[in-house]
């Protein structure tokens, strides 16, 4: 560090708030940069949130269609690293959390991941925040997954069996669920044999 920051860094007249000082703290508006394209009717504009996903998407599909051209049976180096990272989110992300029948969601674990990276990489700019940084990214794709999950869970198990199995889970010890209507009906069933 040199001397002369040090002495800015000192000065007793320097203080946060002031406009003379060297140093400016980041502010509130740093989280809503003011829109370059404001009159956009149903949206907030474009901003620099907007672009920089915008960037992150392009970067993602670019990525993905070098990894998967010229595709063939012996990988080459390229779709080597490509494999790699599917296999990477298959064994570490879907298989653990879904078993073996999640593996048909992993493109859309993959695309999910990667898009998340690739926003987090922009945050790596300096002086600029990721684009996760913003709420509105973050609330949407927790959304998009939380429709999923229910939409997903009503297909397999059925409208009553899905809400019937979040509220009474199956893997509870028995003596836990032993107010639920099904320890009920099978405690009267064993009682009566």
């Amino acid at each position: 560090m040199s001397a002369d920051v040090r002495i800015l860094a000192a000065d007793p007249g320097c203080h946060l708030g002031d406009s003379g000082c060297a140093f400016e703290a980041p502010t509130i508006k740093m989280f809503f940069p003011e829109p370059w394209i404001a009159n956009i009717p149903g949206s907030a504009g474009i901003d620099l949130y907007l672009v920089l996903l915008l960037v992150a998407v392009g970067a993602v599909l670019l990525l993905w269609s070098w990894f998967s051209r010229k595709l063939s049976l012996v990988p080459g180096r390229r779709q080597s690293v490509g494999e790699m990272l599917i296999l990477f989110i298959r064994d570490n992300i879907t298989r653990p959390t879904m078993g073996e029948k999640g593996d048909k969601f992993i493109p859309f674990m993959t695309g999910i991941f990667t898009l998340i990276l690739a926003m987090n990489f922009t945050g790596l700019i300096p002086g600029m925040l990721p684009v996760n940084s913003n709420l509105a990214f973050t609330v949407m794709f927790a959304l998009t997954i939380y429709v999923m999950t229910i939409v997903i869970g009503i297909k397999h198990q059925g409208g009553w069996g899905y809400f019937r199995n979040q509220i009474f889970p199956r893997a509870c010890p028995s003596g836990s669920t032993s107010w639920s209507p099904r320890s009920r009906s099978s405690r009267s069933s064993s009682s009566a044999r």
